[in-house]
């Protein structure tokens, strides 16, 4: 029998969905489960579904990016739309590190229109169907990345990480301005090390940390 699974709506089949629960901690499963049953009942009832292993950033960001995909008549949300999004909403440690790289929203909308590494917005026109392939990649990629760091939910750090390792469309962004995408990887690493949370420090951040 083959079961679907949703992530913000996002049908998951049997093995997309193994491969993501097989990443989390041992300890962390039992846990996972019942967030999943849950989860899927209330998908099953209303329609809708808030995946509950995500952090209250990253969970804002994928809301707020569908949203405005929608609003202006996108066909789909893309890698792109996210971290446009993650742009204009960083703060705590991801917004120092966008800082130091010279990285904003201008630039990214900028890099965007221009469609060299993405499709131009008037292309992707059309009646709202979901998440593009290659995001929901990224997402599973993500949550592997928080079970390395023993992590039992992903945040902004971890989808950031699997943005510079699982797509080509970051790194692409990140060389025609001149940065070198293994050094900023690093930053996103030395945050996972601090422990924030979709850049929020649960400690204190030391003002040399990403100089």
């Amino acid at each position: 029998m083959r079961y679907n699974f949703s992530i913000f709506g996002q049908t998951l089949n049997t093995n997309d969905f193994l491969t993501l629960f097989s990443n989390f901690p041992l300890l962390e499963k039992s846990l996972v489960t019942i967030s999943i049953i849950d989860t899927y009942r209330t998908f099953n009832k209303n329609k809708h579904m808030i995946y509950n292993n995500f952090s209250d950033g990253y969970k804002k960001i994928l809301i707020a990016s569908e949203n405005r995909a929608k609003e202006v008549g996108l066909r789909d949300l893309q890698v792109e739309d996210v971290f446009l999004e993650i742009i204009k909403n960083s703060s705590g440690g991801i917004k120092e590190i966008f800082s130091l790289y010279g990285i904003d929203s201008k630039l990214t909308l900028e890099i965007i229109n221009k469609g060299l590494f993405n499709k131009k917005l008037e292309e992707r026109k059309g009646v709202y169907g979901g998440m593009g392939t290659k995001l929901k990649e990224i997402i599973l990629g993500s949550v592997k990345i928080a079970a390395s760091y023993s992590k039992s939910k992903a945040t902004l750090e971890d989808f950031l990480i699997s943005l510079v390792k699982n797509d080509a469309w970051f790194p692409s962004f990140l060389e025609y301005v001149g940065i070198n995408s293994s050094d900023i990887e690093t930053n996103f690493h030395d945050l996972e090390k601090i422990g924030t949370i979709d850049g929020a420090a649960t400690g204190s951040l030391k003002k040399d940390t990403f100089s």
